[in-house]
């Protein structure tokens, strides 16, 4: 066993996972492990979990800085220990400055109790002062020590083979000796076995900002590969002479054997209760009924009766409070006017509803209560709520944090660990590669890729990938490079901030789990992430940042200005037949949900015409449904091309709106409850047990239910097996009912403003950047499209956002996708004035003087522009470039560049008594194509008409196509065509088998086009290089839906081909 041991949460001091070091720990034939992280028990819980699986009983610990920043190994031996050294660790880090964390001898002794402590490495308090032969000053430190711990304070010793440690453990055997003192042995490991130990040496190297060589030349290495876990025949070999160290490993591990992380239980939070009222239950049963008389004027019997059942349940399992510190966070939203939506199994419950803080009613779209909460699973469900994704969110997360103090509130954390970009410039740092070198071998990899499949990358194409950075794939660095990147795979590289997860506790939180400043400024995280969390049964709240949100929010708010007309999304007709033939057109850029490349080959096809269809649409699009094929043969079956089949006549009602298939996790449960006659409670064990973290035992005893159930309602065995066996298929694949619909809301909303409110959805969207599929590009030229005038950035009418103003009333009409499409409502009082927010190069700190300048007016001169901006040389420069001066400097780009900096120059040399500027110069205008590329080089997007149109004469002459000659009448499946666009998104979805999805638009469309993965090898540089593309392919007709099969690519150049690639890439 082994007392001292780093994981990967030591941050640049562990090079092995927890995983690992159980693995390795069990192939050794250990019986217990300790993990003692460097002020850190962010793996303890993955530990755990690891160990257990593996037979081997976990020691969780740390090792703590202390003042004079010396190391002290803490191991827990009760749950006493557990709370203080976690509340020892939230001190010191957030005593101190973030990354930082430091404690004193005094504070470690006032939290001493159930803890057992070690001297440390070599790097401890006692050790550094014997090496520097202050005896008397160890012996003190040693005996304050032994004060604090008693006879849980050991000296720790090692034997990694150096002279420098046999020297000092004499020492410290003196000590022990001297002052009768117990000690122990460790190894003081950093990485699991000898390979780790070039990793261990790269991450020290990177911490210290330094190559490998350099590090080995300063002595910041470790001078072998001992400090990994050694069997128990190396360590009783080596300190065959000094038994008692061995043996006071066994001792110390018996003392920790009674604790066990897992147990701890902490007490649910408790909801601050108004004057007058006492009990929690009573309370929520107040404002749930009078919520849901709010809600629905005269509920139905069966909706009082679904409340009723639902507040008897969560009264049974005691979780009142739970439901009302969500009602009140939702309230304080709500008057604050933020947007807030709850979203997944929340929606099952009515309580959710009538307490607004979820849309759906669960009992109109028959929804499984148990799907959220159930008496047989007796804890709090987890509840996402979605916010406005802006500063609105902080107002709510720091009401959170008011309302409940910081020592009783975080924020879950998240593990950002090496990814495959990551680790290749990890590498190539520490072996000495320029920076620019590195980052051009990153980009060229996929941004999702993990460090493990880039290594495989960098060893295949015969070397080719290597060769391009001038290594041969047999020499030592090539190799080391590939066994380095590979060696970072699931490594923590930092705590990020979970995007909403919130924990809130009746005691103090830091004493369950340590927390620590975040990085961003007024918040606080715990060190678990949100699987640890549901672990230990930790509630968590996920307070979620949502794009759509803003954007429905200004857009009402545009509305009402606009038109004096006061939406309620809550109250719009789901059963508009114009939304619905736009959608099933797939004219849905910039819709919720229903944007997709997937969504868009998917609509036209599924042909919405009522709301459900939409909740379809929202469910049916997800990798499960995907891969089965059950959207597929659904939708054969709804448009009668297959029979609608059943695995069971009882089954029918359950499964009828949707063909026969189970898409919905709820119809799983309900399909489960007809055939077996189990509660919904045991029918969400079930599909629980069947998820895809289900262990065999809970499979066993799930089905074994189910099918004992079969046989009491009378199913022949043969029948019982065959819909258990469909049961379970459907699993791995359904969805949550109850999120499909909430998503669906929103994508319905978002669908009726941009029908009926299309400036103003524009506005908004582009207000709520970044969000969705699309680059703002696309997002522009489809409003475009569809009759809405986008005016450029002006500095004399522009403000930092994008805003509305006032245009010549006219209508207008789409392009018809389907016959169903008519004209277009009159909505065109109102254009859309680009915001300065979308003027590259205008950082936070130049944003927000021009922020502060707008609120006194807008600028009538240059020198107003100047004055009273304080824009620097550069910063003017970027207006210039992006047009912004066209309303205060006549000419175009060129002159307004030329006067500014004249201007500007003028205002340096002697402020407002100045001489006049030199006499004004006439600049030549720039061309429609220079316009173009300096549009796209200044702001990302054009309003001069589509880059493409200045490629179309030279395109027609080599035979190439345009997008909407692709979707003509008569166009056969299998077609040999060429096209070119405009590159704006690129996918490799995880669940597509390696085929890669490019996105191409032109002045007359849009055009999926799929790449193989054997071409995505051979021309990887130019799909990722390129902005404009030129593709060679046969053309895919079904369904009305048209993509392109590429055969080959060709990369195309509008003066400057960087100027225009603004793509979502890899989302």
């Amino acid at each position: 066993m082994e007392l001292h041991c780093h994981s990967g949460f030591s941050f640049g001091d562990g090079a092995s996972p927890p995983e690992a070091l159980a693995r390795r720990a069990a192939e050794l034939g250990y019986t217990a492990l300790a993990l003692t992280d460097h002020d850190d028990l962010g793996g303890a819980v993955r530990f755990t979990r690891a160990c257990e699986a593996e037979g081997i009983h976990p020691l969780p610990g740390a090792e703590l800085t202390l003042d004079d920043d010396s190391h002290l190994t803490l191991l827990v031996e009760s749950e006493t220990g557990w709370r203080n050294l976690a509340t020892l660790i939230t001190a010191a880090r957030t005593g101190n400055p973030r990354g930082e964390p430091r404690l004193s001898l005094d504070r470690l002794a006032e939290r001493a109790e159930g803890l057992i402590a070690l001297s440390g490495c070599p790097r401890g308090g006692i050790p550094m002062l014997l090496r520097e032969e202050r005896y008397a000053e160890a012996r003190e430190q040693a005996g304050r020590l032994h004060d604090a711990f008693g006879d849980r304070f050991y000296l720790e010793l090692w034997d990694h083979r150096t002279f420098a440690e046999a020297s000092l453990c004499a020492d410290l055997l003196d000590l022990a000796k001297a002052l009768e003192i117990p000690w122990t042995v460790t190894n003081n490991v950093h990485y699991a076995d000898l390979a780790g130990r070039g990793v261990h040496d790269l991450l020290v190297a990177n911490r210290s900002g330094v190559t490998l060589a350099e590090a080995e030349q300063r002595g910041l290495l470790r001078p072998s590969a001992e400090w990994c876990l050694q069997s128990p025949r190396v360590m009783a070999e080596r300190w065959n002479r000094l038994p008692d160290g061995i043996r006071r490993t066994l001792e110390i591990a018996e003392r920790c054997a009674g604790f066990r992380l897992l147990d701890i239980r902490p007490a649910p939070p408790h909801f601050p209760l108004p004057a007058g009222w006492a009990d929690a239950d009573a309370y929520l049963a107040h404002l749930a009924g009078e919520g849901l008389r709010s809600r629905l004027d005269r509920p139905s019997s069966h909706h009082e009766r679904q409340l009723e059942h639902e507040l008897a349940t969560v009264r049974e399992i005691g979780i009142a409070d739970h439901f009302l510190i969500v009602w009140d966070i939702c309230r304080f939203a709500r008057e604050q006017g933020i947007f807030c939506q709850g979203r997944g199994s929340a929606a099952n419950s009515l309580i959710c509803y009538a307490l607004r803080v979820t849309a759906v009613d669960p009992v109109a779209n028959d929804l499984l209560f148990e799907r959220f909460v159930s008496a047989e699973r007796p804890e709090p469900p987890d509840i996402d709520i979605d916010f406005a994704a802006d500063e609105a969110r902080e107002r709510v997360i720091q009401y959170v944090y008011a309302k409940y103090g910081r020592a009783h509130a975080a924020m879950v954390c998240t593990h950002v660990e090496y990814r495959g970009r990551s680790a290749i410039r990890g590498a190539m740092r520490g072996l000495g590669f320029p920076a620019a070198t590195a980052g051009w071998l990153a980009k060229r990899l996929d941004g999702h890729a993990s460090a493990r499949i880039a290594a495989e990358w960098l060893e295949t194409e015969d070397g080719k990938t290597l060769r391009a950075i001038g290594l041969e794939p047999a020499e030592a660095r090539a190799r080391a490079l590939v066994r380095l990147v590979r060696g970072l795979d699931g490594l923590p590289r930092h705590r990020g901030i979970h995007s909403g997860g919130f924990v809130l506790s009746r005691g103090e939180l830091g004493s369950m789990v340590p927390i620590e400043p975040a990085a961003m400024a007024g918040r606080t995280v715990i060190q678990w992430d949100k699987d640890d969390c549901a672990d230990v049964g930790l509630p968590k709240f996920d307070l979620l940042g949502l794009g759509m949100l803003r954007l429905l929010g200004e857009c009402v708010e545009h509305v009402r200005n606009s038109t004096g007309e006061d939406l309620d999304l809550g109250r719009l007709p789901l059963d508009d037949p114009a939304v619905y033939a736009r959608i099933g057109a797939a004219d849905t850029v910039g819709l919720f949900q229903i944007e997709s490349r997937a969504q868009a080959n998917f609509l036209p096809r599924l042909c919405p015409r009522t709301f459900y269809d939409l909740v379809i649409s929202v469910g049916a699009i997800r990798p499960g449904p995907m891969l089965g094929g059950q959207v597929k043969e659904m939708l054969a079956r709804r448009r009668g091309e297959a029979e609608t089949e059943y695995p069971h006549p009882d089954l029918e009602p359950v499964l009828s709106r949707t063909h026969g298939m189970a898409l919905f996790q709820e119809q799983l449960m309900r399909c489960a409850i007809v055939v077996s006659g189990c509660s919904p409670g045991q029918a969400d064990t079930l599909r629980r047990a069947m998820s895809r973290k289900r262990s065999a035992e809970e499979m066993r005893r799930a089905t074994e239910a189910i099918r004992a159930g079969m046989r009491a309602q009378g199913m022949d065995p043969d029948s019982a097996e065959r819909v258990l066996g469909w049961l379970e298929a459907c699993a791995s694949y359904t969805f949550p009912e109850s999120h499909a619909i909430s998503f669906a809301l929103l994508a319905y909303a978002s669908a009726w403003l941009r029908h009926y409110h299309p400036a103003e959805y524009l506005c908004s969207i582009l207000n709520a950047q970044p969000m969705g599929f699309y680059p703002v590009a696309t997002l522009i030229h489809d409003a475009k499209e569809h009759g809405v005038e986008v005016r450029p950035v002006d500095l004399a009418r522009s403000g930092w956002d994008c805003s509305l103003e006032v245009r010549k009333y006219e209508s207008t009409r789409v392009r018809e996708c389907e016959s169903e499409l008519s004209t277009l409502p009159r909505f065109g009082g109102i254009a859309v004035r680009v915001g300065l927010r979308y003027v590259r190069g205008l950082g936070a700190r130049a944003g927000a003087r021009l922020r502060a300048a707008l609120e006194a007016g807008p600028f009538t001169s240059v020198a107003d522009v100047i004055g009273r901006s304080g824009m620097e040389e550069r910063e003017l420069r970027a207006l210039a470039a992006a047009g912004a001066f066209r309303s205060l400097i006549p000419g175009g780009r060129r002159q307004a560049l030329w006067t500014v900096l004249g201007e500007l120059r003028r205002m340096r040399s002697g402020g407002p008594l100045a001489p006049p500027a030199s006499a004004p110069v006439s600049l030549p205008a720039l061309s429609d194509a220079g316009e173009t590329v300096v549009d796209h080089h200044a702001t990302g997007f054009t309003l001069q008409g589509h880059p493409m149109r200045h490629l179309r004469d030279r395109l027609t002459g080599l035979g190439v196509q345009p997008i909407e000659a692709l979707r003509a009448a008569g166009r056969r499946n299998g077609e040999r065509v060429r096209t070119a666009g405009l590159v704006i998104v690129r996918q490799r979805p995880g669940t597509a088998k390696g085929f890669v999805f490019v996105g191409l638009e032109d002045e007359t469309g849009r055009l999926d086009v799929i790449v193989s993965p054997t071409l995505y090898a051979e021309e990887r540089e130019t799909i990722n290089g390129s902005g404009i593309l030129a593709v060679l392919g046969r053309l895919g007709v079904e369904d009305g839906v048209v993509n392109l099969r590429a055969e080959r690519f060709y990369p195309l150049q509008l003066e400057d081909a960087r100027a225009v690639v603004s793509s979502h890439d890899y989302h």
